[in-house]
């Protein structure tokens, strides 16, 4: 619970049949431009005294790309665990790593620290390493990286979407590396699901998944520095503690 979340929030979801990430990326950009144009007449908005300029086209950047810019390390290279924990130490780079386990976690720590936070303006993170979405297709020509992005703003994450993993066998060798991960400390990890993986032996189409958090959206519009500002009931915390 901190300015960016609350155990309650809204969001929105949903799937898209036959469409790909590129496809949500396209959606993604009209549907922000039309809301915010109607809801405030302009692309711009002021954000803590920060201009954001949500006029598209929106900004494109690779994951390895906004790594290697902020800290020197080309994930291409450093990727596994034990060569990314040598190139952060290389670096005199500090992280806290308390129950961060495997690959996917450390580099998930080495972005939302040195990262992260220095995205102001509105840009779509694209085709991140696999190992950070276990739910995530693959890039054909990369299997590496998975098909992808993130919408950042300012510093924070308002939407997530990616086209949808439907082969059954990666799903499952990808969530039995997550529970291997668990059993060595890996604090956040997906758990195996059986009757998913039966569902996606019947088939399921090429399909693109979308989700945004309506409150960081109408934080953002409004100009509130914390997410209780803009939820009608905020989960607090206990005062004294």
């Amino acid at each position: 619970m901190d300015k960016q979340h609350n155990p309650e929030f809204t969001q929105v979801e949903f799937y898209w049949a036959y469409a790909d990430y590129n496809a949500l990326m396209q959606f993604t950009e009209d549907l922000l431009a039309f809301v915010i144009k109607e809801s405030i007449g302009t692309y711009k908005i002021e954000y803590e005294n920060t201009m954001l300029n949500f006029e598209p086209p929106i900004k494109k950047i690779t994951y390895r790309e906004l790594i290697m810019e902020n800290t020197g390390i080309d994930l291409n290279l450093e990727n596994t665990e034990e060569r990314l924990g040598k190139a952060i130490k290389d670096k005199s780079l500090t992280l806290d790593l308390e129950g961060v386990v495997g690959y996917g976690a450390l580099v998930d720590t080495l972005y939302k620290t040195y990262a992260r936070p220095k995205v102001i303006q509105p840009t779509f993170l694209i085709d991140h390493p696999y190992e950070l979405m276990p739910l995530a297709k693959r890039k054909p020509d990369d299997p590496s990286k998975i098909e992808s992005f993130q919408l950042l703003v300012h510093g924070f994450e308002v939407l997530k979407a990616y086209s949808e993993l439907n082969d059954p066998k990666d799903q499952k060798d990808r969530w039995q590396q997550q529970e291997g991960l668990a059993k060595k400390g890996l604090a956040e990890h997906e758990a195996l699901d059986e009757d998913y993986i039966r569902a996606l032996e019947y088939g399921m189409p090429p399909t693109a998944g979308w989700g945004m958090g309506i409150d960081r959206l109408t934080a953002l519009l409004t100009n509130q520095h914390s997410l209780k500002d803009v939820i009608l009931f905020p989960t607090m915390k206990p005062e004294g503690k």
